[in-house]
């Protein structure tokens, strides 16, 4: 414990800064869930993980009513690197439809901008809260 007294106390204040370093590094580490209102029946939910650069996309289920006879998009996860900043998380995709989805992280919304690859563009809004046990 000679180690503490170094300095008139530096010892204890770096011991402090390790421990502060370590705790903030494993909450950093955990991944946040928002849940979203998308325009469907299910909510989409988005799992953020800043430690690891990436935003994980859960879509549910969705009814294709328009389709003979009906058909069920089936529930599917996209996981993609981000880029994290402090007002700002934005994701990019280089699928079929290149979309971009920007979560303001003060206001929990998504914009989700894209275009089709036989042309014309789209913009959506989804509505999101951090999601939390129920019990």
């Amino acid at each position: 414990m000679s180690f503490l007294k170094l300095n008139g106390g530096a010892g204890v204040v770096l011991v402090a800064l390790v421990l502060l370093a370590t705790g903030s590094q494993a909450a950093r580490a955990e991944t946040t869930t928002l849940v979203c209102t998308t325009g469907e029946p299910s909510p989409t939910t988005v799992d953020l993980n800043e430690a690891r650069g990436t935003v994980t996309l859960n879509f549910p289920a969705v009814q294709l009513p328009a389709t003979t006879p009906p058909a069920t998009l089936p529930a599917r996860s996209e996981s993609y690197a981000a880029e994290y900043d402090q007002k700002t998380i934005t994701v990019e995709t280089h699928d079929e439809m290149h979309k971009t989805y920007t979560i303001n992280r003060l206001t929990g919304i998504i914009a989700v901008d894209g275009s089709y690859p036989t042309g014309g563009t789209f913009h959506g809004d989804w509505t999101c809260q951090v999601g939390k046990a129920k019990f």
